[in-house]
């Protein structure tokens, strides 16, 4: 089992890293 507070830190880092990859390309085109 994984801590669901090690799962919220995670989604916190995904999150983050998804918008800085939108920032950088706001067209999306290469993100599914």
């Amino acid at each position: 089992m994984i801590p669901r507070q090690v799962v919220n830190e995670w989604k916190e880092e995904i999150e983050h890293v998804v918008k800085m990859l939108f920032a950088a390309n706001p067209a999306g085109k290469e993100l599914p």
